[in-house]
């Protein structure tokens, strides 16, 4: 999954957008600086503006010209993936939590993105009594 980030100079630096993320900004001293900036920050402003919100996530467009690809983990995408089926159910964390037969503990867990150790497992298990499935394609670059 990649998003894609206009990076242009301003007179104090540069500054990357995302039209695919309304009100997403960063800037940097240098070009290099700003897309670093960018690249390390995507999905962590993702989360707090869409996730603790309960908004679904945007889905990333294609890039147009003069724009530039930024990469978001698969891991990420996964629960990004999960999180708007989740929310697209309209199901809440303690009838999820039943059907699957874990704690709603557990279940707020699992949408608690600052927590690294959701296996991919989880993910798909969530997802399965969602209804949806988990696919992982390989496509070759270039």
């Amino acid at each position: 999954m990649y998003y894609p980030v206009k990076i242009i100079k301003t007179d104090d630096g540069y500054i990357g957008t995302c039209r695919d993320v309304p009100g997403y900004s960063m800037t940097g001293k240098t070009y290099d600086a700003c897309l670093e900036d960018v690249t390390e920050s995507m999905f962590a402003w993702l989360q707090v503006f869409y996730r603790k919100q309960k908004k679904s996530f945007p889905m990333p467009s294609e890039a147009r010209e003069g724009e530039i690809k930024v990469y978001v983990g698969l891991k990420e995408q996964a629960r990004m993936l999960m999180w708007n089926a989740f929310l697209e159910s309209g199901i809440s964390q303690m009838a999820l939590a039943k059907k699957l037969g874990f704690s709603r503990t557990y279940v707020a867990n699992l949408f608690d993105f600052s927590k690294q150790s959701i296996s991919v497992e989880a993910m798909e298990s969530v997802l399965d009594a969602l209804g949806y499935s988990l696919t992982l394609t390989a496509v070759k670059q270039g």
